[in-house]
């Protein structure tokens, strides 16, 4: 067996080949090839016919020990069967009579056992009539019978058992020994028994039990038919060799032969694949069958010359399973006829990048431009993981093959690590402590996958080639300040609530899609029903609760998904799509957008569904059913025109006029049916019962401009930097941080495969999968910033090289940067809430500035009614208190006009009052504003007032002039300026536009003091004199002019 030393698994640098990853089966892709959920299937109506009789291995008398019932339910399996004995007979010729293979291994009987070949011959139609014959009479050697423990206890389909009399092979069945072959063929000579041994063969009783509880017209009742007719062949491959006594004679461990350039020994396989073309079925996973409820696939049979170092498995299709299965496709081939087997293997040639034209019920076929689903499994193995990792070559079946370890070398460190953890992960709980046990030399987590970054940059430019992805690693050490002390906001009544809301942008599959029906997690009880769980293993909440049920469906929760699993989700529970799925793996694995509309409409359409299963859940719960039909109508105006047409038609109501119309139609009749189930049950409907409980969305993302999302981050502090995707997911954020406050670090250790080890030695990895041309730095940040869970206050700066010399800027793409830079990537966060803080490396420096601020009596309140006067401030008027002292008080706004308009929020409008002299300021505005001022006056000591983001190591800095400092002074002042004209044009636009309007005016007449303007603004026009044109000289011209005069010469 041949051994490669492993490099060290987590070594940073990575291979210098590119070579196939490992791929698991995908559900989507099996799905559209037709493989899994193709819906009511037709029965099999194979029968024996007169050119397809019965075989005579399946004859009543040889299943003795079989009842009727479950003999009568095999016959389609054993019909298949004994047609694929036909289309094999070329290759059983080989065997039968047996002299023909025996005599010619005499020869080669003192070589090693590798030498064992047996090679095809073409033989004639008299030499297949004599193998005829001698399968008949090896038949009366055979008995065959339904195991039903040794798929469970040994993992086999079926076995060729060399000896019948239990006391050679016990039950329960186990490996046979030699030594009870060779005494129980002596026996069996001493009979009088010749050349011809007796066999037993098992077929695992899985087959008989799923025939019986499934209907002939589902898929799964089709895969266990065709197997088990499988099972029969391949056993039958295996009889016709040890039949003869002469098959254990070859050398001690009886291994069989091997066929042509086939490289493994096992002669059941190699007969299968002589009929599909080289290849051999298996359940999905190659697991053993029980259910049958997963997929096959084809697997090729190895050659001599195959060293690839991940295999290629394709999927097999339900259609092609009924055509195999159908008595119409036999009728079709003519025994007989010369070119029979050529026209059968033809008929039964496995499906590889080939596409299907109809289903199993004769309709337009669900992937009708899909090839087969593929899957690519290693061909190597790693050994001695603790001690001395090695890679080496997968050997099954005495597999003699001598592959080089130069390939293995092509390995990446990272499939290493992930065949690593999976091997771990199938380790026997029984296993021995050492092998369980996590030493600090090795530390094998599972690679870190955080999905495909956003595709922003696709559509607005040339072509792109989305199949070229590079993987994007990133590390992040947090420094202090970053994360501020997290402190218990809730107590232990409301920390399941709390939980729901934190983890409301958790990616959606990162484990599974929903929960298991199967799984019964710690203290929920078995009898309250179960729903469709979104969030992944990261939501934590019971679907018992309506509440957090509603929660999870939230259209952000839902939006987490890929596009492919959002396709699996409506595909497997008839939910309208109206859209195809992709092709590449990069569009595939792209989140559903919500600033799109048809991302939205299919999100509703996915979250109705849940709804509607919820109503059935909680049948006979009024009040959760009330929450239901309330979150229902939550969100009409996403809904597509034709998801309207359909409501409209089931609630019986008018279906034409504008989609707004349609809308208000649909709602209002909602409306109405959730008012009168309240009074019927004796409820309230009103808005204010849903406002409580959490239902009632304070904002509509959605119907927000730039602009109102440019004015929520300045008014809240907040950084500006995204684009309207990024900025759903900040605004989400910092509404759970207000409520919740922030995220636990341990909260990020889940990626979009499940639980993951995100941070090793206080340092976080991420990782991506990108098109480098068709992202850019702006959609990696946002990736960052929603896997990472980073405050909302936060401002991503990427940083590559080794050094950090050079910073990812947001607006160029990922291809701008040379690929080598993606090796040492790390990121740095900055957040405008620590801006307000010293910083510590500045207090040797310079003292912090020391603002007065009034020390309180206890129990005195002063953020609300004390005011303070604009001309003398900080003395008490007459009339005015503070807290409670008996004085009279005087209102803040008494004798103003203050205009509260309807939507404008409070914060907003005292703000826009203080600034514009409509209010006065309480003692504690007061004093802040002071304090505002006193650190801008610091800050601009700092050069660009330490507001550049792009370099946020300046805040270490200091002016060291006069002009720096006033310049950093008005870029302040201008922001300030232009965060209250923002605030000014919520409460009054007109004023700020007239006032725009003035500063224009006053501008122009500066410029131009000839011109004039009506009083209305507009510029009085007055007709052009014509004035005679005036030479006008130089500078040069005149000195010309000059000194020609003083020579004379003019």
């Amino acid at each position: 067996m041949s051994t490669f030393d492993a490099e060290p698994i987590f070594d940073d640098d990575e291979s210098k080949f590119e070579v196939l990853q490992a791929k698991p089966w995908n559900i989507t892709e099996l799905i559209l090839a037709e493989a899994l959920n193709v819906g009511p299937v037709k029965p099999s109506n194979l029968k024996a016919t007169a050119n397809f009789p019965l075989h005579t291995f399946f004859a009543r008398e040889y299943w003795q020990s079989v009842r009727d019932e479950d003999y009568n339910i095999l016959l389609p399996s054993m019909q298949l069967a004994s047609n694929l004995l036909q289309v094999g007979m070329p290759y059983l010729s080989s065997f039968v009579p047996s002299s023909r293979v025996h005599d010619h291994l005499t020869g080669v009987r003192p070589s090693l056992t590798t030498l064992l070949q047996v090679d095809m011959e073409d033989w004639t139609e008299k030499d297949m009539e004599k193998t005829r014959d001698g399968l008949h009479d090896i038949a009366d050697c055979v008995e065959w019978e339904l195991n039903d423990t040794m798929a469970k206890d040994n993992r086999w389909l079926g076995i060729t058992r060399l000896v019948t009399d239990d006391k050679w092979g016990p039950r329960p069945w186990r490996d046979l020994q030699r030594e009870d072959i060779i005494r129980s063929d002596n026996e069996l000579r001493n009979q009088g028994v010749a050349f011809r041994r007796n066999l037993r063969v098992g077929i695992m009783k899985e087959y008989v039990d799923a025939l019986k509880r499934y209907s002939n017209t589902t898929e799964e009742h089709l895969r266990a038919a065709f197997l088990a007719a499988v099972t029969m062949t391949h056993e039958i491959g295996h009889v016709v060799w040890h039949q003869d006594f002469r098959s254990t004679s070859y050398e001690i461990n009886g291994v069989e032969p091997y066929i042509e350039n086939y490289s493994i020994s096992e002669l059941g396989c190699s007969f299968i694949a002589s009929i599909f073309d080289g290849k051999n079925p298996f359940e999905c996973g190659k697991q053993v069958p029980t259910d049958f409820t997963r997929a096959l696939y084809w697997e090729r049979v190895p050659t001599f010359e195959t060293d690839e170092l991940y295999r290629k498995d394709c999927s097999m299709s339900i259609p092609y399973i009924q055509k195999v299965l159908s008595q119409e496709s036999w009728d079709r081939l003519d025994p007989s006829r010369s070119d029979f087997v050529t026209n059968s293997r033809s008929m039964l040639q496995p499906e590889e990048d080939t596409v299907h034209t109809s289903n199993s019920l004769g309709g337009k076929s669900l992937g009708s431009k899909e090839p087969p689903a593929t899957a690519h499994n290693r061909e190597w193995t790693v050994i001695d993981i603790y001690t001395n990792p090695k890679l080496i070559w997968k050997m099954e079946f005495s597999d003699r093959r001598s592959r080089s370890n130069e390939k293995l070398e092509r390995v990446t460190q990272a499939e290493k690590a992930l065949a690593i953890y999976e091997i771990l992960q199938t380790l026997s709980p029984i296993a021995p402590n050492y092998l369980r046990h996590n030493h600090s030399d090795f530390d094998y987590s599972r690679p870190i996958d955080d999905g495909v970054v956003t595709l922003d940059l696709v559509g607005s430019g040339p072509t792109i080639d989305l199949n070229n992805l590079k993987r994007i690693e990133i590390r992040y050490r947090p420094k202090p300040g970053d994360f501020k002390e997290q402190v218990d906001h809730h107590t232990h009544l409301q920390r399941h609530q709390a939980r729901v809301g934190a983890r409301l942008g958790a990616t959606i599959s990162r484990l599974d899609w929903f929960s298991s029906l199967d799984a019964d997690p710690q203290g929920y009880d078995k009898d309250v029903p179960k729903d469709f769980q979104f969030g992944g293993p990261g939501e934590e909440y019971e679907p018992a609760d309506v509440l957090a049920l509603i929660a999870n469906k939230q259209p952000e929760v839902i939006a987490k998904t890929t596009v492919k699993n959002a396709y699996q989700f409506c595909m497997e529970r008839n939910i309208r799509s109206d859209r195809r799925l992709p092709v590449t793996h990069a569009e595939q694995n792209q989140k559903l957008d919500r600033t799109k509309e048809d991302d939205r409409a299919l999100i509703e359409r996915m979250r109705q569904f849940c709804l509607e299963t919820a109503e059935r859940l909680f049948a006979g719960n009024n009040q959760a059913l009330l929450y239901i039909y309330y979150a229902k109508m939550k969100y009409i105006n996403d809904w597509s025109r034709k998801d309207l047409e359909e409501r409209c038609n089931f609630d019986g109501l008018n279906r034409t006029g504008t989609l707004a119309a349609i809308q208000q139609r649909v709602r209002d009749n909602m409306t109405e049916c959730l008012r009168m189930f309240a009074k019927d049950h004796n409820m309230s409907s009103e808005e204010e019962v849903f406002r409580k409980v959490g239902l009632v969305d304070e904002v509509d993302l959605v119907t927000w401009t730039n602009s109102d999302f440019i004015d929520f981050f300045r008014i809240n502090n907040l950084p500006a930097w995204g684009n309207r995707r990024i900025w759903f997911e900040r605004y989400g954020a910092f509404v759970r941080e207000q409520k919740y406050g922030l995220a636990r670090r341990s909260d990020i250790n889940h990626d979009s495969r499940g639980k993951i080890q995100r941070s090793v030695n206080l340092v976080e990895s991420y990782a991506w999968d990108v098109v480098l041309a068709g992202s850019s730095v702006q959609a990696l940040k946002g990736s960052l910033f929603e896997a990472g869970l980073f405050p909302a206050d936060s401002t991503l700066n990427l940083y590559c090289g080794k050094a950090r010399q050079l910073s990812l800027e947001d607006d160029k793409p990922l291809s701008y940067y040379e690929p080598e830079c993606w090796k040492t990537i790390s990121l740095e966060i900055t957040r405008t809430s620590q801006e307000e803080k010293s910083d510590t490396e500045m207090l040797d420096v310079e003292p912090p500035v020391l603002v007065y601020k009034p020390r309180i009596p206890d129990g005195i309140d002063i953020s609300s009614s004390p005011t303070v006067d604009h001309e003398r401030w900080g003395v008490y008027g007459p009339g005015q208190r503070l807290g409670n002292t008996g004085d009279p008080l005087s209102s803040a706004t008494d004798g103003e006009d203050i205009s509260n308009k309807p939507g404008i929020p409070k914060d907003v409008q005292r703000i826009y009052d203080l600034a514009h002299g409509k209010a006065r300021p309480t003692v504690t505005e007061r004093l802040d504003e002071i304090h505002t001022h006193a650190e801008e006056l610091t800050r601009i000591l700092h050069p660009l007032g330490a507001r550049d983001t792009l370099r946020p190591h300046l805040k270490m800095l200091r002016s060291t002039s006069a002009v720096e400092m006033l310049d950093s002074y008005e870029d302040m002042k201008e922001v300030r300026e232009d965060r209250q004209r923002h605030i000014d044009m919520q409460v009054d636009p007109e004023a700020v536009i007239e006032q725009d309007r003035r500063k224009r005016i006053k501008l122009l007449q500066e410029l131009r003091p000839d011109l004039e303007f009506e009083a209305s603004g507009k510029l009085v026009r007055r007709p052009v004199e014509l004035k005679k044109k005036k030479k006008v000289g130089g500078f040069m011209g005149d000195m010309y002019t000059a000194l020609k005069n003083r020579n004379g010469v003019l």
